[in-house]
């Protein structure tokens, strides 16, 4: 990735960990998560090291809520480096970038959405995981499955889109039928799969189908920019 794509990306990070979410949504805050301290902190994504605009993204609808109330040992470790990188200057920008980066490529295989939907493709398809990117529509962790909509339209236009914009992805997975449709609306990708799932997450029989005929599809048309 060029410096000039990895500052704005850092940058963008910064920002997003800078906003506030009351602000933000306004009165469809209440629809997110607020249990402690963790739930406040917006995870903006992962970008691997070697990834390239024109390159692959996985886009997911919000973060999970997490075990131990999204307060376990990983969580926290990923919280910590989320906010060095919300502190930082324009002088340590890229360097906490960088940080925080690193402690997702490490972490993320722990996820268990990751496990189920992500993996299988990186596998089965002879991916390398630093080349890939990652991206909620919504940042923060929410409270209901229901009425996320106004949440969807108010990231795009204030964060997500510009995330799009930037990492200008090639092909793009959207994980759950909710998120392929709005990714569709917004024409983020030239190349897109939908990957259905189930209530919690689970894949069931389509799912695995459709990750089949990714796997497929990448092994024949390799995402190398």
């Amino acid at each position: 990735m060029d410096q000039e794509t990895l500052i704005a990306l850092a940058a963008l990070w910064r920002k997003i960990l800078r906003t506030d979410r009351d602000k933000l949504f306004g009165p469809d805050a209440h629809l997110l998560l607020n249990r402690n301290w963790g739930d406040l902190i917006p995870q903006p994504g992962y970008v691997g090291s070697k990834y390239r605009p024109g390159g692959l993204a996985f886009v997911l609808l919000h973060p999970g809520g997490g075990p131990e109330d999204g307060l376990g040992e990983t969580d926290r470790l990923q919280y910590e480096r989320l906010n060095w990188l919300r502190d930082s200057s324009d002088h340590d920008l890229v360097k906490r970038f960088d940080e925080l980066m690193g402690v997702l490529r490490e972490i993320m295989p722990t996820w268990e959405i990751v496990r189920r939907c992500i993996d299988p493709i990186i596998t089965g398809s002879s991916l390398d995981f630093s080349k890939i990117s990652y991206f909620n529509l919504v940042k923060w962790k929410p409270s209901t499955p229901n009425g996320l909509n106004p949440l969807y339209q108010r990231s795009w236009q204030d964060h997500t889109g510009e995330q799009a914009r930037l990492l200008n992805p090639s092909v793009v997975i959207a994980v759950g039928k909710t998120a392929g449709k709005f990714l569709q609306r917004h024409r983020s990708a030239p190349k897109q799969f939908d990957i259905p799932l189930f209530i919690g997450g689970n894949l069931g029989e389509r799912g695995r189908a459709q990750i089949r005929t990714i796997c497929a599809w990448l092994s024949e048309n390799p995402v190398d920019p």
